[in-house]
């Protein structure tokens, strides 16, 4: 039985902050937690469960983006927003970083060495009409991998880290190829519609702590150790 798993970083990691905002996911961790959940919650070992490959979807922190947040800074006359525009301006730089130095770059550098494990990215969008940095196409992206893997036949099971409803048409048409679908998200972060169409649905709040611990970490218990 060869299994996928696609994740929604940004809609994974809500899930886990609606638990507790304090925890931070081990996406490294998670494609052995979800593996050995097959096995043993659902009894399929007899099916011999095999890690094809996890799929990791996020939003990039680019260049391209850090460069229309300075743009719109320089170009910006009126103090009070030119302030407010610096603020996302050094949080998008932060949260960027770089290799070694913590960040989203540090981040990419080290999930390129993890087993079976591959990240897809799409740049994030800055709306200067907002002053907000946002997320696109990833959910598409997302949705587009999961039935092309499931026509070539890649996988017998597709583990779903997100509960987005714009991935339902997408699910039902995955389950229509023969293909089974589990979910793993948190009820109050995934549509009911999501919910009710997969075949398995892993309740990330229902978790004990020690399963949680699995595959995310608390900062406040990191930085008190």
């Amino acid at each position: 039985m060869n299994v996928m798993i696609f994740v929604d970083y940004d809609n994974f990691c809500r899930s886990i902050w609606a638990i507790d905002n304090h925890r931070q996911p081990k996406i490294s961790k998670l494609q052995n937690y979800l593996i050995d959940y097959l096995q043993k919650k659902l009894g399929w070992q007899q099916y011999a469960p095999l890690l094809a490959r996890t799929y990791c979807y996020t939003g990039e922190y680019a260049d391209t983006t850090i460069t229309k947040i300075k743009k719109h800074f320089d170009e910006e006359t009126n103090p009070t927003l030119k302030s407010e525009i610096k603020e996302i301006l050094d949080d998008a730089q932060r949260r960027q970083g770089a290799v070694g130095k913590g960040g989203q770059k540090d981040f990419f550098y080290k999930a390129n060495c993890f087993d079976f494990f591959e990240l897809k990215t799409k740049p994030l969008q800055y709306s200067r009409e907002k002053k907000q940095i946002f997320q696109k196409g990833v959910d598409v992206q997302l949705a587009v991998d999961l039935v092309s893997h499931a026509f070539h036949n890649n996988f017998d099971v597709a583990i779903i880290c997100s509960g987005d409803v714009d991935l339902l048409e997408a699910l039902k048409l995955v389950k229509s190829l023969g293909k089974k679908v589990v979910v793993f998200s948190n009820p109050s972060n995934a549509a009911k519609e999501v919910r009710k169409e997969a075949d398995h649905f892993i309740n990330l709040a229902n978790l004990e702590e020690n399963e949680l611990n699995v595959f995310s970490y608390s900062v406040i218990q990191r930085k008190q150790n």
